[in-house]
């Protein structure tokens, strides 16, 4: 599919702040047009999209990033081994901004293997850049209990906050690490891996199909992006305590029933790629390449993706 139009907005973005609102929301522009592209958005849609999102943006603001020194390393030493010098550091803060700067970064990786371009590099340089700026590092030596994702679930689920207000993702994240009990159960590297915390991901939230659960599924599909580029154990960690300290809001609970889903994924990916809701493309992405890797949970990723492409979204 012709990717002009989708280049000319992620160009245009790079003018754009990853964040907007007083600093308060995340910038989802990059990762909105290259989940549509992915979708099989028309150009068409890709220009409604344009109009609907980037009036909401504010210009790029200092930050004290060198990106042209960036943007200088990753060329001098090819994005790979720059990515593998810089990540696993960057990697100890993902959940910072609700993962926002893990998941662009995910995204540029994807869009610089289809092509390294001098856009390409620039996007990659600009994700990183985000990363490094809404780091949010919950501190502590993991420790590895042989416990699976699922066991170390349960364990949030005891700990979770009930009564903790609603607010923005990542304050209500560290207030949660900051309990004893949370953190404990965050530092608890399960045994299982990616594929075991996207299993809990997904259970979650399709048990509660709340705003910051949904952030979860495209955050670990983003680790698993990453993977290449991060020490497998490191990764794992830093996966986990990000997750289990969002789940411990979200009141995660088991979900009590199997689901059904009817919809194959042609009806419900062309529904996505119609939607203007920034978040709505790049979770049904998440769910399809999830599905890939997990086809065992190829049913619960079409309902969730279901859910999300035709308006169920809270």
């Amino acid at each position: 599919m012709n990717a002009t139009s989708r280049d000319h907005f992620l160009t245009l973005n790079l003018r754009n702040d990853p964040n907007f609102r007083q600093g308060m929301l995340s910038n989802h522009a990059s990762m909105a047009l290259l989940a549509l592209h992915a979708l099989g958005a028309s150009e068409q849609h890709l220009e409604r999209f344009h109009e609907h999102y980037f009036r909401l943006l504010d210009p790029l603001q200092p930050d004290g990033i060198d990106r042209q020194q960036l943007l200088d390393d990753l060329r001098r030493k090819g994005w790979k081994q720059s990515l593998a010098e810089r990540l696993p550091a960057l990697a100890e803060g993902l959940g910072g901004d609700a993962f926002h700067g893990w998941i662009r970064t995910a995204y540029a990786v994807m869009r610089i293997q289809e092509s390294a371009d001098d856009l390409a590099y620039h996007e990659l340089t600009h994700a990183l850049a985000y990363l490094e700026r809404r780091r949010l590092f919950l501190s502590g030596a993991p420790q590895h209990t042989g416990k699976s994702s699922s066991e170390l679930f349960d364990k949030v689920i005891a700990a979770r906050f009930d009564s903790l207000p609603s607010g923005l993702i990542t304050p209500r994240m560290q207030k949660a690490f900051a309990s004893p009990q949370v953190a404990a159960a965050a530092r608890q590297t399960p045994n299982d891996g990616l594929a075991g915390i996207a299993a809990v991901v997904l259970e979650n939230f399709i048990a509660n199909a709340d705003f910051a659960s949904l952030h979860l599924v495209t955050a670990v599909h983003s680790s698993r992006v990453l993977s290449a580029w991060v020490p497998h154990e490191a990764l794992i960690a830093s996966t986990w305590a990000a997750v289990a300290s969002t789940l411990a809001f979200v009141s995660p609970r088991r979900h009590p029933s199997p689901v059904h889903e009817p919809r194959d994924w042609p009806e419900i990916v062309a529904a996505a790629a119609e939607s203007l809701d920034d978040h709505v493309p790049k979770l049904v992405f998440s769910c399809r390449e999830e599905a890939r890797a997990y086809p065992e949970n190829d049913e619960k990723y079409r309902f969730v993706a279901r859910r999300a492409a035709f308006s169920d979204i809270p």
